[in-house]
């Protein structure tokens, strides 16, 4: 539930264009990977909305090194879109807006 509530939040933080600061960009880094439940595609989905909306690129680093065998199938396709996605940019939540 927490990861979904912080969903929300993130997505109203992202439509005010202004990034968050890097001290709570840390600290989100580290609650986001803590709540996320790697057996369901749905935190899966919602962990990855967080990660874009607020740039969370410790968080992004750390989703990309999990071990494969530790996820599901659908899991490891949607963190491995979101990869393809993102690229480089995850830090930058408004880097398709330029």
């Amino acid at each position: 539930m927490l990861l979904f509530a912080l969903f929300e939040l993130a997505e109203r933080q992202w439509h005010t264009y202004l990034p968050l600061s890097e001290k709570i960009r840390q600290q989100l880094d580290v609650l986001v990977l803590n709540i996320w439940s790697k057996t369901s595609l749905t935190s899966t989905e919602a962990l990855i909305g967080v990660i874009a909306r607020l740039g969370l690129s410790e968080a992004y680093t750390k989703l990309r090194l999990t071990d494969p065998g530790q996820l599901s199938p659908e899991v490891s396709t949607e963190i491995a879109s979101a990869i393809v996605e993102f690229g480089d940019t995850v830090d930058d939540p408004y880097s398709g807006l330029k």
